[in-house]
């Protein structure tokens, strides 16, 4: 399996999944492009799988890259 390719979060744009730190992938569904936070849909939550098909705001400290 190949690393996540590191990111400007300013430039991802809706349909472009990431990686999170805790191991789960969400969609891009809205990107505000102010450096900080994205929104997504959570496609893969090992964790707390009653995310799946959860759309949350999610933090730039909290993204491993894009995959």
């Amino acid at each position: 399996m190949t690393a996540p390719e590191q990111i400007d979060i300013r430039t991802v744009e809706p349909g472009t999944r990431l990686k999170l730190l805790d191991d789960s992938v969400v969609e891009v569904t809205e990107n505000p492009a102010d450096g900080y936070w994205v929104l997504g849909r959570y496609l893969i939550s090992p964790g707390e799988p009653s995310r799946q098909g959860r759309e949350e705001m999610i933090f730039w400290s909290d993204i491993v890259g894009k995959i």
